[in-house]
């Protein structure tokens, strides 16, 4: 049974020890995988693996993960954490081409 509190602990871990690839890879399924949460929880699994894709350097892929939350949650505090790492996001693309 997946649940997202426990999901974003492994998937921190997973990121601090360097390996940001697998916390990608269990947050992609754990938010596939958790349609019927919370939406405070959707958009804790989205940040947290938009995060992750940013630390494996996946930031065309993270970008895709903030943006809809972004504009979704405009107006609401979690909405400007979501803008300001897809500007993030943004930056890293700009950065790496």
């Amino acid at each position: 049974v997946w649940e997202a509190p426990a999901v974003v602990h492994l998937a921190t871990i997973f990121r601090t020890d360097g390996k940001a690839d697998d916390a990608a890879f269990l947050l992609d399924e754990a938010r596939r995988q958790l349609t019927a949460v919370p939406d405070e929880a959707k958009q804790l699994l989205a940040y947290q693996h938009g995060l992750a894709l940013l630390a494996a350097g996946k930031s065309g892929e993270a970008r895709a993960v903030f943006e809809p939350f972004a504009s979704q949650l405009r107006g609401w505090p979690a909405g400007a954490a979501f803008s300001r790492m897809a500007g993030e996001s943004r930056l890293a693309v700009e950065r790496a081409k």
